[in-house]
């Protein structure tokens, strides 16, 4: 898993060394050589009874019926591959076109802080084959909520910042002193 994290983030490297279509050609040719090594090394098989698809499709429901921690399995990795796909595909959009114009190396370097994800799924696997598979998701789920609070407290915090900043340097081109506006000031000055 690790080594194939790593590939597809090298993917970047190989695109611009070579050009896009180097990948899918190497693609290609990996998937032939994959094809021909199991076609000689996996031992032929008894023929079995087909199933018929609708029938195979099914067994997806009765699977979530059977077993209580299917369902919000299924959910959570559908929601989660959904976020990955749209996440990935828009930054890789938003860092291409300027100001950014990053290459493709260079977004794929990005894509290194996914080997930390397959560093995690072995011990993600280990809670699952334990029985821990929904307790262990929620408790991931609770950390990620408490770091995007996080990082949203961190964000309003830098936008005030930002617009104090911004009004201190429109008070200071207007002339006060310190780049203050102190009206008070000024009229308990005038009293004395």
């Amino acid at each position: 898993m690790k080594i194939a994290v790593l590939g597809t983030r090298m993917v970047g490297f190989v695109a611009d060394l070579l050009g896009w279509r180097a990948i899918f050609v190497s693609a290609a040719a990996a998937t032939l050589v994959l094809a021909v090594v199991l076609r000689k090394v996996i031992p032929p098989l008894e023929p079995r009874q087909p199933v018929p698809y609708p029938r195979l499709l099914g067994s997806v429901f009765t699977t979530v019926v059977r077993h209580r921690a299917a369902l919000p399995t299924l959910v959570i990795c559908a929601a989660s591959f959904a976020v990955f796909s749209l996440f990935w595909t828009s930054l890789t959009y938003l860092l291409t076109a300027a100001p950014f114009s990053y290459s493709a190396g260079q977004i794929g370097l990005l894509g290194l802080a996914g080997v930390a994800g397959a560093f995690a799924a072995r011990r993600a696997g280990v809670l699952h084959d334990r029985g821990w598979s929904v307790p262990a998701t929620g408790a991931a789920l609770a950390v990620l909520a408490l770091v995007a609070g996080w990082a949203a407290i961190m964000a309003v915090a830098l936008l005030g910042l930002a617009g104090w900043a911004l009004t201190r340097g429109r008070l200071k081109e207007a002339g006060s002193p310190a780049g203050v506006s102190m009206p008070y000031a000024e009229k308990s000055n005038a009293s004395l």
